[in-house]
C-alpha cells in the first residue's frame, strides 16, 4: 500500500515539475530569430513548447550589416496554458541617435533618422517633428497671405544681413526665438526692428511661432 502512494506522489510530482505550455511569439519584424532560455527555437512567427515556469526570450533580427533591432522578456508561465507574447523589436543605438538630433537635428538628419530607425519607438514624436519643422520652413520661405516670407532679410540660412541690420538667428535656442517673437507681437521691443516685426510677428498665431522657432533652431550656425 505505501508503495502505490509512493508511487502516485512521485508520478504527480513530476508530471507537475514537467508540465508543458505554449509560448506562442508574434512579432513587428517576421523572420526575427527567436531564442528561449539561450536555446534557439527558429523564427518568428513561431509557437514553442515549454515547461511551466521562469523563462527568458530572446529575439534578435537577421542584421546582414544592417541595423541590429531586439527584443528581450523574461516570463513566468502556468501549467498547460498558452501564453502570447508580442515582441516589438527596437533598433539598438537608435535612443542615443535621438537624443543627439532631438533638439537640434535639422529636417534631413530626422528624416534620415525615421528612414533608419522605421519602428523604433520614437516613431511618433520623430513624425510629429518633422510636421513641425516643415511647417515652419514653409512660414520662413512662404510666408502667408499677411506675413512676408523671413528669408528676404534674414537669408535662406538665416544667417543675417548687414546692409539691412538683421542679425544671424540661425540655430538660436527655440525659447529664445520664441520669446523674440511673442515679445514683438506684444509691441514689447523699442528696437529698429520693432515695427516691421511687430506687424509680422502679430499676424502669426502662437503655433506659427512655435513652428518658425523650430525650423530656425534647426539650421546650422554659419559665417556669412
Amino acid at each position: 500500500m505505501n508503495r502505490i502512494l509512493l508511487f502516485i506522489i512521485a508520478s504527480l510530482y513530476v508530471c507537475t515539475t514537467f508540465a508543458e505550455s505554449t509560448i506562442a511569439i508574434d512579432c513587428n519584424l517576421e523572420g526575427a530569430i527567436v531564442h528561449i532560455d539561450g536555446v534557439y527555437k527558429g523564427e518568428c512567427p513561431l509557437e514553442a513548447v515549454v515547461r511551466a515556469g521562469d523563462h527568458d526570450i530572446s529575439i534578435a533580427n537577421k542584421t546582414d550589416n544592417q541595423i541590429s533591432y531586439r527584443f528581450k522578456k523574461h516570463i513566468k508561465i502556468g501549467d498547460k496554458v498558452t501564453q502570447r507574447v508580442f515582441a516589438k523589436l527596437v533598433a539598438e543605438y537608435a535612443e542615443r541617435d535621438w537624443r543627439r538630433i532631438e533638439k537640434h537635428g535639422s529636417i534631413d538628419e530626422i528624416k534620415g533618422f525615421l528612414k533608419k530607425y522605421p519602428q523604433s519607438k520614437f516613431e511618433n514624436l520623430v513624425i510629429a517633428k518633422i510636421a513641425r519643422l516643415e511647417k515652419g520652413k514653409k512660414l520662413y520661405f512662404d510666408g502667408t497671405k499677411n506675413v512676408p516670407n523671413c528669408a528676404t532679410c534674414h537669408g535662406d540660412d538665416a544667417i543675417g544681413n548687414v546692409g539691412l541690420g538683421v542679425k544671424p538667428i540661425a540655430g538660436k535656442k527655440v525659447d529664445y526665438i520664441k520669446d523674440q517673437l511673442n515679445d514683438y507681437a506684444k509691441w514689447k521691443r523699442n528696437d529698429r526692428g520693432m515695427f516691421v516685426m511687430g506687424t509680422i510677428a502679430g499676424e502669426l498665431t502662437i503655433t506659427q511661432r512655435n513652428n518658425l522657432a523650430i525650423y530656425i533652431n534647426s539650421l546650422p550656425v554659419k559665417s556669412k
